[in-house]
């Protein structure tokens, strides 16, 4: 073999262990670092722990427990989406009649000349409507798309809880250090943190 061959696949398998390391206690100690203004040697890590990893059930779990609150048997992924599909569709019947209702209402207003307070709020109010309907559907379709991309990847683990205890080193001699718990939840990759408690 010769040297640039030996050289090159020192370098192929350094790049994929590097792609393929655990980015956990990196990813948060920079967020540490950052969140808190610090420089390194600052702010010691003393423990850092998996809770768990999130999969692709999980979140269909928590979905379905959000979209059927106080709903006991808990109903199936099935009805759950045969029921946003039937809320977007009488949802979108809603958004075409108040867009009509607009539109008539706006010509209405555009023949008479005068000026009708009572009109203005009453156009209003389905304008608020038509807005309020449109969010609906857009979060109805977002939970939808959700519940069937996990339903598809169920063991795929979406990210990761982690537990994380730091010490933030006082920064003179008269300032004391602080000891802080928190939980951080990593994306799949472990390179982006999303959420903080």
């Amino acid at each position: 073999m010769s040297v640039k061959r030996i050289l090159r696949v020192i370098i192929v398998i350094a790049l994929t262990s590097s792609c393929s390391r655990d980015h956990k206690k990196e990813t948060i100690s920079n967020y540490v670092h950052y969140v808190w203004k610090r420089q390194p040697g600052e702010i010691t890590i003393n423990k850092m722990e998996d809770i768990k990893s999130i999969t692709g059930i999980d979140s269909i779990t928590l979905l379905i427990n959000e979209y059927a609150k106080n709903i006991q048997p808990l109903p199936s992924l099935d009805t759950i989406l045969n029921h946003i599909e039937k809320d977007i569709e009488y949802n979108s019947n809603l958004l075409t009649k108040t867009n009509q209702r607009i539109d008539s209402l706006n010509a209405f207003q555009g023949k008479d000349k005068s000026y009708n307070e009572f009109l203005k709020t009453y156009i209003k109010t389905f304008t608020d409507l038509r807005d309020f309907t449109i969010l609906q559907i857009d979060e109805l379709k977002y939970m939808q798309s959700r519940l069937k991309k996990y339903s598809k990847n169920e063991e795929d683990v979406l990210s990761y809880q982690m537990l994380c205890e730091y010490k933030l080193n006082g920064r003179s001699e008269d300032t004391t250090s602080k000891v802080v718990t928190q939980t951080f939840f990593l994306t799949s990759d472990t390179r982006r943190i999303f959420l903080v408690k």
